[in-house]
């Protein structure tokens, strides 16, 4: 009898936290990391047709990544190919996916007006694109270093609480 009541104390805890984690994992916004507008020869005007292919392809993006994790796109001709691409992380759902997705690409249109080129990092994403073919190349800048201050969240504290009363009421 003590075993089962032990192990069903077990099973209510671990259900508590893989279920904290999923909604909080799902709730909560991603967390800007680092945006790159790199300056480049042409800078891009508003009312040209780059600007035309570069917000079409933020929109696909933000509409695409209500379906997948990964994309690419080449939208455009000659001198005004945008080349694009958005990437989550492998530890994301697909709600959690667009919303970053959704924000990044707000983010990168607002702060890197004018720019032919543009990274931004989220915690959970990133979104590039570029006047130039990037998706089989190699290429190591620009670059951050991300560190985490406090291993455990902040987060777990409550929640620490919270299970601690669920678990004596079980007892």
């Amino acid at each position: 009898m003590e075993t089962t009541k032990k192990l069903s104390a077990l099973f209510c805890f671990t259900s508590l936290f893989c279920l904290y984690f999923t909604i909080n994992q799902t709730m909560s916004e991603s967390d800007h990391m680092d945006t790159f507008c790199i300056k480049s020869s042409r800078n891009i005007t508003h009312n040209t047709t780059y600007n035309t292919n570069l917000n079409t392809m933020l929109s696909t993006f933000r509409n695409k990544s209500s379906i997948v994790n990964y994309y690419n796109l080449t939208t455009g001709l000659a001198s005004d190919t945008v080349y694009g691409m958005f990437l989550c992380t492998g530890d994301v759902n697909i709600t959690t996916c667009n919303a970053c997705v959704k924000n990044a690409t707000i983010e990168i249109a607002k702060n890197c007006t004018n720019h032919r080129e543009a990274i931004i990092y989220y915690y959970d994403c990133m979104v590039r694109y570029s006047d130039k073919f990037f998706l089989s190349t190699l290429e190591t800048q620009p670059y951050s270093i991300w560190t985490a201050d406090d291993p455990i969240p902040k987060t777990l504290g409550p929640f620490r609480k919270r299970l601690s009363k669920k678990m004596e009421r079980l007892s």
